[in-house]
């Protein structure tokens, strides 16, 4: 029977370094002496190749993609990729969510006649400190967008949207010109970029809440330059 003890010991050690899961994987040095060869072994690998060329690159991976090539190399990962941030350890809002998580678990279970309370409701939730987001300041944004004037238009552009509307990149990327009404002067937001290296680009709907589908009302200043990069 699982008590509020072993809740407590558990959220502890998933505090501790070596936890995670999303550890990133960097290719060894001089592991590949013939490039072209590399490839040519891990073709049959269902990875993207601009992913593959960062790989040999130097770039860091997935543990997901390490284990694919090295399976397909037939090595063990250890042997061909150094893990990176292994002291990185999981933060408190996901240590809470696992808490939470756990909790609903055993409530429904409390529901079911399986058990008779749930010891989580015995357990404080691990405490989550709040950051304080980072922010331009009045005369900062100020500058920057004076700074704009003799940039390109299409950078003029993509900076005075996030300005004024606080899209999200994913949300910038995927902004097509049907999303924004001059007439009414308004960015209606709904989707998404997103990039996983084993598949790439792709557009996903944001979730159906008021943050994530919404319509942005913007200033006269933004809608002239929309206009004038539409042309």
């Amino acid at each position: 029977m699982v008590q509020p003890t072993h809740l407590i010991e558990f959220y502890k050690n998933l505090s501790e370094s070596g936890i995670r899961q999303d550890y990133k994987y960097k290719l060894k040095k001089n592991i590949v002496s013939d490039i072209s060869d590399f490839k040519k072994r891990i073709s049959i690998v269902k990875v993207n190749s601009d992913t593959i060329n960062k790989i040999i690159k130097g770039g860091n991976t997935t543990k997901n993609i390490a284990e694919k090539i090295s399976g397909t190399l037939n090595m063990p990962v250890k042997k061909l990729f150094d893990i990176i941030n292994t002291e990185k350890t999981l933060s408190e809002k996901s240590i809470s969510h696992h808490h939470r998580l756990i909790s609903a678990m055993l409530t429904i279970a409390v529901q079911w006649q399986l058990i008779e309370s749930n010891p989580a409701e015995r357990v404080k939730p691990p405490k989550v400190t709040q950051k304080e987001a980072k922010y331009y300041e009045i005369d900062e944004a100020r500058k920057m967008l004076a700074l704009l004037e003799n940039e390109p238009l299409k950078y003029k552009a993509i900076i005075y949207i996030v300005t004024f509307s606080g899209l999200r990149a994913g949300e910038l990327a995927a902004l097509e010109w049907s999303d924004i009404s001059f007439e009414e002067k308004t960015i209606k937001v709904f989707k998404q970029i997103q990039y996983l290296p084993e598949r790439g680009i792709y557009e996903v709907e944001n979730a159906k809440t008021n943050s994530g589908n919404r319509t942005i009302p913007i200033q006269s200043t933004l809608t002239e330059i929309l206009k004038q990069y539409k042309v």
